[in-house]
């Protein structure tokens, strides 16, 4: 079964914005001038999202990417780059898949992903509804597997009530494992 090469948008970048501004996600308003310099370098990557709640999940990955102590500044410091790509296509016997995000981090010497994963919103309009659409989200989470250390999925509804606790998680789970890497390079001690 192929995924859809192209998605129909019925939105626009502006509404992404306008899904920020709701009481829901209000917090991630509270933005300082360089962030929101920060959040203009990311053109590119908002035009791809899906949906106003991939929108508000971008904003706030970008608002603790920015903020966060290891993802953030550390990365760069060691020569590691942070990659977010909305739409990531993975091609797989011909079937291609787009996750919602790939998130990776990148040894920028060699070249090289050290860790990679995918994320996924999943609203219950196409997630689990009939026999055939469970069949198809299994057989979709495996062949993604062969391309990505994990998969993180997130319900439509956790993103909507709270999109800066999920990229939280998903950042906090990021520098978990690139602790082990930064251990490796003796930058951090592991702790006994």
């Amino acid at each position: 079964m192929q995924e859809v090469e192209s998605m129909k948008k019925n939105f626009t970048q502006a509404d992404v914005f306008k899904s920020t501004e709701s009481s829901k996600v209000a917090s991630i308003i509270g933005i300082d001038n360089d962030f929101a310099e920060y959040l203009q370098e990311y053109d590119t990557e908002f035009s791809k999202v899906q949906s106003p709640l991939e929108g508000a999940y971008l904003v706030s990955l970008l608002k603790e990417n920015f903020t966060h102590p290891i993802v953030g500044w550390l990365l760069d410091r060691y020569g590691y780059q942070f990659n977010i790509e909305p739409q990531y296509e993975v091609n797989y016997n011909d079937i291609k898949y787009y996750p919602d995000f790939c998130l990776s981090i990148v040894d920028t010497d060699r070249k090289k992903t050290i860790y990679q994963i995918f994320v996924e919103i999943d609203g219950h309009k196409f997630h689990e509804k009939t026999k055939e659409q469970v069949r198809h989200d299994k057989l979709r989470e495996r062949h993604l597997l062969e391309d990505c250390d994990g998969i993180v999925r997130f319900s439509g509804s956790e993103v909507y009530d709270d999109p800066n606790e999920c990229a939280y998680e998903t950042l906090e789970l990021m520098t978990k494992k690139f602790s082990k890497e930064l251990i490796k390079l003796g930058v951090l001690r592991e702790e006994n």
